[in-house]
């Protein structure tokens, strides 16, 4: 609210409950160097929200600016007509209000999100594929009907018996038991290489975009830099000179994927940074840390959502494909791509041992690309300022 020579803030908190906030709107939309149009920002506070103030109405009520959760508001802070605003304001859902969330509104989303999950049959199928995948991997000591690692030369490249349903690999082992442990190791590089470039990409991109001027230049043209190298290469040369062990696998790939994922959280930060609740939350005094994780990160977690779901495919192809070339998980361990890698010449003579794992990594990529599609749908209010 104000003209040009004048401005002003009142702070209502706890016992000034909505009262005292619809007479703050009522009074400075009255004063002389007022314009008449009053903006309401603010969190959600016990006894006194700015949803009780909007209840109550006023016509100098023209803007109603949160500072926390989503940006499903934006479309409404300049709109003039404060009745519309309310209403739509009071009857929002979940996934599009800005209210903070709390047990009470969790208690709520999580049975719509369950049941979304299995709204249909698509989603379902692929839904229940995903967890089925994930419960082998997790009790994969107890689903494996033999030694993943137990040699039997005799037995090497037989088909699907009783004994071994899925048959042998070209040194004898069952080929079952190494699809399931195989699982399990390629399930758990990819999450951890995906949630560590989530982790450090998220966290650079919203950091660079918040601060601006030189330090997104720099750390934006680190960027560039590390992604004009190929993945692949940059990844062989690496490993070619360190020990090809789990934990280097994942620091490596995660560092490598977590440039994309900057790329993308900055992207999305900088048109929620010009935002009307960050400029408010800067003029509070709120930290760095404030803004990014309060005011950035749950107005981009739409895009980011969707997008973990496709760097964790990426993550379970990479791994695979730097198995499959003898960098990637060693032996006798198993994992999806050296599966592959050790029963290639099979397929010569019609053995598809190496093929089981081809349609295991294509079956769960399908499947999680599914359920992060839906989760996108479901989310689309969330997407900062793209949406």
């Amino acid at each position: 609210f104000g003209t040009e020579e004048s401005s002003g803030c009142f702070d209502y908190r706890g016992a000034g409950e909505g009262l005292g906030i619809h007479a703050a709107v009522e009074w400075l939309g009255q004063q002389e160097w007022s314009n008449g149009h009053v903006g309401l920002y603010g969190k959600s506070y016990e006894g006194a929200t700015q949803w009780e103030a909007a209840a109550m109405g006023s016509e100098y009520l023209k803007t109603i600016v949160p500072i926390s959760g989503t940006t499903a508001l934006h479309p409404l802070l300049y709109k003039n007509g404060s009745a519309e605003a309310r209403s739509q304001v009071m009857h929002m859902n979940y996934f599009s209000s800005t209210v903070d969330y709390n047990g009470d509104d969790l208690d709520n989303i999580c049975p719509d999100i369950v049941e979304g999950l299995f709204a249909g049959p698509v989603t379902s199928l692929a839904t229940v594929v995903m967890i089925l995948i994930v419960l082998m991997a997790v009790f994969a000591p107890l689903l494996a009907p033999h030694d993943p690692i137990r040699l039997n030369p005799a037995m090497r490249l037989k088909p699907p018996s009783d004994e071994f349903l899925l048959g042998t690999d070209s040194i004898g082992r069952d080929l079952l038991s190494r699809m399931i442990y195989g699982g399990r190791t390629t399930i758990f590089i990819a999450t951890a290489a995906t949630i560590l470039s989530f982790t450090l990409g998220s966290i650079l991109g919203f950091f660079a975009a918040v601060s601006g001027g030189w330090v997104d230049q720099a750390i934006s043209r680190f960027v560039d830099l590390i992604m004009s190298i190929p993945s692949l290469i940059f990844a062989l040369v690496v490993l070619s000179v360190m020990p090809t062990t789990v934990p280097i696998l994942i620091i490596l790939m995660g560092l490598l994927d977590s440039t994309r994922v900057y790329r993308l959280a900055r992207a999305v930060a900088v048109d929620i940074t010009v935002m009307d609740y960050v400029e408010a939350a800067r003029l509070r005094g709120e930290k760095i840390g404030w803004i990014i994780f309060r005011e950035t990160l749950p107005n981009a977690l739409s895009p980011l959502i969707a997008e973990m779901g496709l760097r964790f495919i990426f993550a379970v192809l990479f791994v695979s494909t730097l198995s499959f070339l003898g960098l990637g998980v060693q032996p006798p361990q198993a994992d999806w791509g050296g599966i592959v890698k050790e029963n290639k010449e099979g397929i010569n003579y019609g053995i598809q041992a190496a093929l089981y794992p081809a349609y295991a990594i294509a079956t769960l990529c399908i499947s999680i690309n599914l359920v992060a599609d839906w989760i996108l749908n479901r989310t689309t209010s969330l997407k900062g300022g793209r949406g």
